[in-house]
């Protein structure tokens, strides 16, 4: 009676394709039209037989005086015959569908549950039968995911009760595991973001340590210089004390190499006329051929910063005629060429370009060779 199939005998088999094309597995899982429940009362006097049967079975064994078991026997034999008249003992096949959760811990990845899960229920649910001496036959079905039960129709009515309670009872286990499981999953997700949020605080703080984070409110290169140190670790040397009262515009500057800083205060516009040069020396630069520093060890690169070595001349002068152009469309138009121009030779933080509009008259100051290129746009529109 404790049978396991993912395929049933060809009756079942036949069975099933009925249901495929019927569309009704319920309905076509009996193989009589459903009947009325069988009243309690009813079933309370069928149990009392089947017990009696029992009974007598078990005294046709036992009984030491053969004349005894062999009225056993034929009283016991007399009660099944009457049995198998009654119209509920008519052979039925029913189902009992199991809980869905009986499969959700699978689909979370856990194993067992057709391996070993199933089987264990099936066996306590026949065992449970067994004790009832009904004679009905449990099947799995793998693809159903549900009991087959095959026998007389009351019995296999009684043993649908038993199924209903074993399976609420197990279903409700699957949900209590399922709850933890979810919970053991949360928590170790949460302790995964949390890892992770670490991970990337200590990495952006690690970074932070060794880079210039500031946001400068203006003031004198002396007092960046020393900002910037206190800050982070770097060596930079001023080839002439008085480069220190150097004035420094406002800035704000996140995660950047102490090198890359002091390179970029180069090309800030100067208003003062104290440009100044930065030179980086590192290790590949003493040693033609050196790898380049390493970041967290050997040796730190030096910044320089001396006065400029740029040429003094003061700017030139230039004043350019746009009287010929029509509109101020027009105008404006060859201003952007030569902003344009500016910004792509690097002119820009020492060009002034201004544009007198009743007049139409462009003044321009800045070195020759930007008033030169200012000449030259000029000429390629024939304006010269």
């Amino acid at each position: 009676m404790n049978l396991i199939r993912t395929r049933l005998t060809s009756r079942l088999a036949a069975l099933t394709t009925t249901v495929l094309l019927a569309a009704s597995t319920a309905s076509a899982m009996q193989t009589t039209p459903p009947a009325k429940p069988i009243a309690p009362e009813r079933m309370a006097q069928l149990s009392e037989m089947r017990r009696q049967i029992a009974d007598l079975w078990h005294q046709a064994e036992v009984l030491a005086d053969d004349a005894s078991r062999s009225a056993a026997r034929e009283a016991a034999d007399k009660l099944v015959a009457e049995m198998s008249k009654q119209p509920e003992n008519t052979n039925v096949l029913d189902q009992v569908t199991l809980d869905a959760s009986f499969f959700a811990l699978a689909l979370d990845g856990r194993e067992g549950v057709s391996e070993f899960v199933i089987p264990n229920l099936v066996s306590t649910f026949t065992r449970s039968l067994e004790a009832r001496n009904a004679s009905v036959e449990v099947y799995f079905d793998e693809t159903l995911g549900a009991l087959i039960l095959e026998g007389p129709r009351w019995q296999v009515d009684d043993a649908k009760v038993l199924a209903g309670e074993l399976n609420a009872a197990v279903a409700q286990r699957f949900q209590d595991l399922r709850a933890a499981h979810l919970e053991l999953l949360r928590a170790d997700r949460l302790w995964g973001e949390r890892d992770e949020e670490a991970s990337r605080k200590a990495a952006q703080e690690a970074l932070r340590a060794k880079t210039v984070n500031i946001a400068w409110n203006g003031g004198n290169l002396g007092e960046l210089i020393a900002a910037v140190k206190n800050q982070v670790a770097c060596n930079v040397v001023l080839s002439d004390p008085s480069l220190g009262e150097v004035s420094i515009p406002p800035l704000s500057v996140q995660f950047m190499a102490p090198e890359v800083f002091f390179r970029m205060l180069e090309t800030l516009p100067r208003t003062d006329g104290n440009d100044f040069d930065v030179t980086v020396v590192s290790q590949s630069t003493v040693e033609p051929g050196a790898k380049s520093p390493v970041p967290n060890g050997g040796s730190m690169s030096a910044v320089t910063i001396s006065p400029s070595s740029r040429t003094g001349n003061p700017p030139d002068n230039r004043i350019f005629d746009l009287r010929l152009l029509a509109t101020a469309d027009d105008q404006k138009l060859v201003i952007d060429a030569i902003s344009f121009a500016m910004d792509a030779a690097n002119y820009t933080s020492r060009v002034k370009v201004r544009f007198h509009e009743p007049s139409a008259l462009l003044f321009v100051q800045g070195p020759r060779e930007a008033i030169a290129l200012v000449g030259e746009i000029l000429s390629a529109l024939e304006l010269q």
